[in-house]
């Protein structure tokens, strides 16, 4: 894994269900968590990398 990967950790974030950093359910190694980036005046996030389904 590449440790120098940092995930999402905004349970508020409002496209969390949409961005594959954010991880409900980590795996058990350790992670570096970072806050939620989500800007709400423009309406996205700078981190925001899309689920591929």
């Amino acid at each position: 894994m590449n440790t120098d990967y940092a995930y999402c950790s905004g349970v508020t974030c409002p496209i969390r269900n949409k961005c594959k950093r954010y991880l409900p359910d980590p795996p058990d190694m350790p992670l570096w968590w970072i806050p939620p980036a989500y800007k709400e005046k423009l309406k996205e996030c700078p981190d925001f990398e899309p689920k591929n389904k």
